[in-house]
């Protein structure tokens, strides 16, 4: 079986990028804190390849190594010095922090036109920045995936107040007791007609 890979990863201080070159469309991934480019049993790689091969997206991964604004916005740089464009359109799956972190800052950045954040922790800063970032996305822009077994489903009512809700039976925070994937998440939240 062949090895594949990102067509380039990037290394800078303590966070890594992977980059897979599709059209000047992005699907941006942040992934959970602590977590890398590849995720648990290559699943981010996997789902790179895949919504290249049927959507022609390029997909950007980028590792969690903190939560604030600046990295964000690295990437967002990064993504325009990849692509060769400022004005290129993307569309977002965060997972566990790398969610939290689109409600914070993705709606501020016009290149992101939706962000599905999975199981992400919800009452962290709520009040400050998860709460206004929930409002200023709305249910056009937002869609929020939560198992039923992830701690933050009880704040669920929070949730359904300001963004779209999917709810996934059964499912703990890393999506354990899902038949769901990334790619059939992605697919059914992000890839439609109107990306």
């Amino acid at each position: 079986m062949e090895e594949r890979d990102y067509t380039r990863i990037i290394e800078r201080e303590a966070q890594s990028v992977g980059f897979l070159q599709g059209s000047d469309r992005l699907l941006y991934v942040k992934g959970g804190a602590g977590g890398t480019i590849y995720g648990y049993e290559n699943k981010y790689l996997e789902l790179a390849f895949r919504i290249r091969e049927k959507h022609g997206f390029s997909v950007m991964v980028s590792a969690t190594s903190s939560n604030k604004l600046t990295d964000f916005l690295r990437d967002i740089e990064l993504a325009v010095e990849l692509l060769g464009k400022r004005d290129f359109k993307a569309v977002m799956l965060g997972v566990s922090m790398g969610g939290l972190m689109g409600i914070w800052y993705g709606a501020e950045q016009e290149q992101i036109e939706r962000i599905a954040a999975i199981n992400p922790p919800l009452m962290l800063n709520y009040y400050n920045k998860t709460l206004p970032g929930m409002k200023k996305l709305g249910r056009d822009r937002l869609t929020m995936v939560f198992g039923t077994l992830d701690p933050s489903y009880k704040y669920l009512p929070f949730a359904e107040r300001h963004a779209a809700v999917k709810l996934i039976e059964g499912a703990d925070h890393n999506l354990r007791g899902s038949r769901l994937s990334l790619f059939d998440l992605a697919e059914e939240l992000l890839m439609n007609e109107e990306n």
